[in-house]
């Protein structure tokens, strides 16, 4: 790949990165993502310029030009980190049809796990796209056994492993967002890949949880869960095979 493909892949993924901060921020609030950007304190329209990703952040010393309220570093942190992982998994997966439908995939991912660590919701229309997205194996594969058998691995498993945790604490312990997550994340990667896709979310959940636990920085009665399945998926997608011979070892299927 020569340094100008480079280039424009790096200010593309750029852009995508400022733009998931719009999604972010507008999804959940059920708001236009084609409205012009703005402050959320001021409302004051935001110039071009000042929108810059990452360079205008530093350039305005991380403070509104129009109201000097502090702009949250969540912005910065969701363009650097957007970045990183589309360059990442394009490199890794390929400039071609199947490596763009998985980054793309990622990418909902992403916008997804900010969401729920933000507001423990995760939008229905994020599942539908995730949907329309999943149909585009169609076009590689034909995939549609596996893909039914996914959602119902998927959403079925968390189905169950809410109503036990339910039972079990008497108190929902799965939010239908997490399952209807999971059976759309079922369709795109296969009953096989989802059910090792959620036990490796699992075992990220507790490990986590538990640490937030001793650190003492653990401040709420319910840890969103959709980050784990969204990291421990985006995991799977990029690297499957690692993933599948690990669990292979460990159990045996």
């Amino acid at each position: 790949m020569n340094p100008f493909i480079y280039s424009v892949i790096i200010v593309v993924a750029l852009a995508l990165s400022s733009f998931f901060n719009v999604c972010i921020s507008r999804i959940p609030e059920q708001k236009s993502l084609l409205l012009p950007s703005f402050c959320p304190r001021c409302n004051s329209k935001i110039k071009w310029y000042d929108n810059i990703p990452l360079l205008s952040f530093v350039v305005l010393r991380g403070r509104c030009r129009s109201c000097h309220s502090r702009i949250s570093l969540r912005y910065p942190l969701v363009e650097f980190l957007g970045t990183a992982l589309i360059i990442f998994a394009l490199w890794h997966l390929g400039l071609n049809a199947r490596g763009l439908l998985a980054t793309a995939m990622l990418c909902l991912l992403f916008i997804v796990a900010v969401i729920d660590f933000e507001r423990q919701i995760i939008p229905n229309k994020l599942v539908v796209a995730g949907v329309l997205l999943s149909f585009g194996r169609f076009f590689f594969e034909p995939f549609w056994p596996d893909a039914f058998w996914g959602a119902i691995v998927g959403g079925g498993f968390l189905l169950a492993a809410g109503e036990v945790g339910r039972l079990l604490f008497k108190k929902r312990s799965m939010g239908a967002g997490d399952v209807k997550f999971a059976a759309m994340l079922g369709i795109f990667i296969g009953a096989k890949g989802i059910f090792v896709s959620l036990l490796l979310a699992i075992f990220l959940a507790a490990f986590g949880g538990t640490i937030a636990i001793l650190s003492g920085k653990l401040r709420r009665s319910r840890i969103p869960f959709g980050p784990f399945i969204a990291a421990a998926t985006g995991t799977y997608i990029l690297f499957p095979s690692m993933l599948n011979t690990l669990f292979y070892n460990l159990y045996g299927f």
